[in-house]
């Protein structure tokens, strides 16, 4: 058994990972627990299927006394209503593994079940590597199109271009049949050394390739770089097995080349391995210094610390945090709040404080159930509220608070609830109860969004579809002219003839004519994400965020508090009494 904590994130399941054996769990609320249900069973039995599994561990485990035939009860009514649990799987659902689903429904939120081949997804994701030919692709109309080919991956040897479209895999059509980005990544992922057929269409030739699947990294630090002549960022999406790894590697070539104080970007992390969050915290801390603590009724109370002195624990430091940074981003950023290491920039967090426990089921699947809840060094609990068996309202909760994009204030229903903490070093006033409140709060300006056709435009994927094409045809001249990132982002401008390409490419995607001109506002809109897009076409891993970030409010903020720290920094973290 593994423990995690999961957050809630725009892209897919990231979670956290505390090491430990099912056994470590059996303290006396377990066996309580089980006194009280009268169950006989063993905790983790097998050879009994995996309904009679998870009822199992949901009646120990459970970060909270549950009836489980109640829950087994609520179950078998839901299973009388046609549902569509089964079509949103990567592979069909058994009768069996619906009703598994339906019964975790009743509990918190963040509890579920992934079929064999979901669990192998996410183990894929968190070791940081997995086996495939090295292309990302994107689905769209019906036609599985090549947008990046990773340098030395065995596609790039064997000739595969960006803008090819991939028609079969060993013998699976995968244009032309709807097939979802699910069915494509698993038909070109595999074991290693496996031989890989494709037959791709090129300016309508049809070329056949033959390779073998080979080791590809998964990278959790997707862009770093000197912002200014003194000042690093890094952005980090999510904390996985290699993570600790990535950073320390990303510092210290900022540090070489000039860094003096950090941005340290974790907006959109949605959480990720919980050792390895504790392992770059470290590295910001002192000594024996908290990172969290974590305990429930059937999980014996661990606390984390600091196991050295921090590389940069003296470093002046930025931490970026929005609305989807989660569960281990915000472990990282209470603890830099509480030990008032760090300024916080940016929006109050998610909201996730609840650990998962994960085991591997009879079936191959897994189940992540919520074991016990996680605390920050000051004490707080940062989960967002919720009730038992209403995971909709929850999440419909925090899309209203996204959509609002709106400061807390006294008089917002979270502060109604928030209980107040001191930090450890100045006694600063904190909260818990539904996330993290960054000490910098910077609004997001609604009013300036993208226009509802270019996020139409975008959703669909039409942008990144004719971004493609456009690189494509242009990319050894651009690449002469913009040989590294650094010279595209200072030395490339969208010209106003490539906006009326891109609105005329955009008609004839759309089947429609767009007869409204564009507004200035929206033309500045566009010019960034058309060289946001082109720029990471041209050099990949960074260079997306690299121009998105000089028109990012929080980014401004965060230079403007580091270029003047004394002041600005030194007094937030340290205010005068």
């Amino acid at each position: 058994m593994r423990v995690r904590i999961s957050g809630f994130a725009r892209g897919g399941l990231l979670l956290l990972l505390l090491l430990a054996s099912p056994w470590m769990l059996r303290g006396q609320g377990a066996a309580a627990r089980r006194a009280h249900n009268d169950a006989r069973e063993p905790v983790y039995q097998v050879g009994v299927g995996p309904l009679q599994q998870v009822l199992s561990l949901v009646r120990n485990y459970y970060v909270d006394e549950v009836n489980v035939d109640s829950l087994y009860a609520a179950a078998r009514e839901k299973m009388a209503v046609k549902d569509s649990l089964a079509a949103d799987s990567v592979q069909p659902l058994s009768e069996e593994e619906v009703f598994i689903r339906r019964l975790l429904e009743q509990l918190d939120p963040h509890s579920y079940y992934l079929t064999k081949e979901e669990a192998a997804d996410r183990h894929q994701d968190f070791e940081g590597k997995f086996y495939g030919i090295g292309v990302s692709f994107q689905v769209f109309k019906d036609t599985v199109r090549v947008v990046q080919v990773l340098p030395n991956g065995p596609a790039s040897k064997v000739g595969i271009r960006t803008g090819d479209y991939i028609m079969e895999v060993n013998g699976r059509r995968l244009s032309g049949v709807k097939a979802k980005s699910s069915d494509v990544m698993h038909t070109i992922r595999g074991d290693k050394g496996t031989t890989v057929k494709a037959y791709v269409l090129r300016e309508g030739k049809r070329l056949d390739f033959i390779m073998k699947r080979d080791e590809l990294p998964l990278r959790t630090v997707d862009s770093y770089y000197m912002l200014t002549p003194k000042i690093g960022y890094l952005h980090c999406s999510s904390f996985g097995f290699v993570t600790r790894g990535e950073i320390v590697k990303a510092l210290g070539e900022l540090k070489r080349a000039g860094m003096e104080s950090l941005i340290f970007d974790l907006s959109d992390n949605g959480g990720g391995v919980m050792n390895s969050a504790i392992a770059v915290c470290s590295d910001f801390l002192l000594r024996g210094q908290s990172i969290v603590s974590v305990r429930g009724e059937s999980y014996p109370s661990t606390g984390f610390s600091s196991p050295h002195m921090g590389v940069y624990c003296q470093l002046p430091m930025v931490v970026v945090v929005n609305e989807f940074s989660s569960s281990a981003s915000e472990i990282m950023a209470g603890a830099m709040q509480d030990w008032d290491r760090a300024v916080l920039v940016g929006a109050r967090t998610f909201g996730k404080g609840l650990v998962q426990g994960v085991f591997p089921l009879e079936n191959g699947g897994e189940l992540s159930l919520t074991v016990a809840r996680y605390y920050t060094p000051s004490g707080r609990s940062i989960q967002m509220p919720y009730e038992l068996g209403h995971a909709k309202e929850y999440r419909e909760a925090f899309v209203r608070r996204y959509v609002a994009g709106r400061q807390d204030s006294t008089d917002d229903k979270y502060f109604a609830h928030a209980k107040e903490y001191r930090t450890l070093t100045s006694g600063r006033k904190v909260y818990g109860g539904g996330g993290i409140v960054p000490d910098v709060y910077v609004e997001r300006d609604t009013t300036h969004a993208l226009s509802t056709r270019l996020a139409d435009y975008e959703r669909k994927g039409y942008m990144q579809h004719w971004v493609v094409g456009f690189v494509d045809a242009r990319r050894k001249d651009y690449l002469k002219r913009y040989a590294t990132a650094a010279q595209f982002v200072q030395n490339y401008t969208v010209e106003e003839s490539t906006i009326g390409q891109f609105r005329k490419a955009m008609a004839e995607l759309d089947g429609q004519r767009d007869t409204v001109p564009y507004s200035e506002e929206e033309k500045a809109h566009l010019r960034l994400r058309i060289k946001a897009y082109v720029g990471e076409q041209l050099h990949p891993n960074g260079t997306f965020m690299r121009v998105v970030n000089g028109e990012r409010e929080e980014i401004v903020r965060s230079v403007e508090i580091l270029e003047d720290w004394q002041n600005r920094g030194e007094s937030i973290l340290r205010p005068k009494r």
